[in-house]
Formats: C-alpha cells, sequence, structure tokens
C-alpha cells in the first residue's frame, strides 16, 4: 500500500503531477483521479476507509479569493468530518493547474514554438487551458509533457502550487517507505 494518495479532478491533473513531482515522492502515493464533482467523495472513502493522508488537488476554474475560499471552506468542513487525526491538504490550482506552465514566459515560448504578445501572456493568465489549445491543438497537454525538458521540469517544479504539494507529501509519508522503495 502507498503511504499517501493524491485525489484530482481528471487525468489530466494526474499526469502533470506524475511529470513534476520528484521521483521520491511520485513513487511513494497513489493517484485517485475524478471529476469537479467526485473529489470530495473519493477523498472522504480514502480518508475514512483507508485512513491515510491525502492531498486534495483541485482547479479553482477563477481567480475570485471569495470563492475559492468558500469551495476551500466546504471541502475542508466536510474532509475534516472523516479525517479525524489522518492529515489531508487542499490545494487550489489558480485558475487551472496548467497555470504551472505560464511561470516562466521565456520557456513556455520555447516550448510552444511562439512569442507571445502582451495581450496573449495576459489572457493566458486567465485562461491556461484555453490558450495551451489555441497554441497547441487539441491535446496540448500531450505535446506539452512529450517536449518537456530537464530544465523545463526543474523550473516548474519551483511553482508554489507545486513545492507546496511537495511540501505536504513530504512530511506525510513515512521515511521507512521511502527508504525500502530506493
Amino acid at each position: 500500500m502507498k503511504p499517501a494518495y493524491v485525489v484530482t479532478e481528471g487525468e489530466s491533473e494526474v499526469k502533470i503531477l506524475q511529470k513534476l513531482l520528484p521521483q521520491s515522492i511520485e513513487k511513494n502515493i497513489q493517484f485517485v483521479a475524478g471529476s469537479r464533482d467526485s473529489v470530495d467523495s473519493l477523498s472522504n472513502s480514502i480518508l475514512g476507509s483507508k485512513r491515510v493522508p491525502v492531498a486534495i488537488i483541485v482547479d479553482a476554474n477563477t481567480d475570485d479569493e471569495l470563492l475559492i475560499y468558500e469551495h476551500q471552506d466546504f471541502l475542508h468542513y466536510s474532509l475534516n468530518q472523516v479525517a479525524g487525526r489522518v492529515p489531508f491538504k487542499i490545494l487550489f490550482a489558480v485558475p487551472a493547474i496548467e497555470s504551472i506552465f505560464f511561470q516562466d514566459q521565456p520557456l513556455l515560448e520555447k516550448l510552444v514554438n511562439h512569442k507571445f504578445t502582451a495581450l496573449e501572456w495576459e489572457f493566458a493568465q486567465y485562461h491556461p487551458k484555453k490558450s495551451l489549445t489555441y497554441f497547441l491543438g487539441d491535446n496540448p497537454l500531450s505535446v506539452m509533457l512529450t517536449n518537456l525538458t530537464d530544465q523545463a521540469i526543474a523550473i516548474w517544479q519551483q511553482h508554489p502550487f507545486i513545492t507546496e504539494l511537495v511540501e505536504f507529501l513530504s512530511s506525510v509519508i513515512d521515511n521507512k517507505a521511502v527508504t525500502n522503495n530506493s
């Protein structure tokens, strides 16, 4: 059994995290891809039945801090009812997990082979999924993940969303499990 779970809203989040999480952590977690509507129930089930730590990854789909806080508060209340002393962390990607790719403009321009105008870059900050689809076609995630370089991974691993997730997972993964699986 894996020492921790990561519950996401879909397979695309899993694929991104599998590429960006350090291997020592990634191999010690179990990913569960659900949907926006099932993240709550999946996380509750894992916390209640398996009694292992869970990181819950949610696309905010907004940058409105009040809406994000309300959704986070609801999820926290719901999960806290079941978790007891089992640690969990809710991480909201604002506005979506693909925002990670927009952390470094020159790097992204190189990967998508396009120099962004100021307006395109501003739009991309609020609509990362649409922007990637516009510049890379119908399956932008596949193109992005296929073209990833070690340099890109290292830069994107420094994104606050990823560092916060890594810190949580590092704190809950049993050091013996990490040592035994190395």
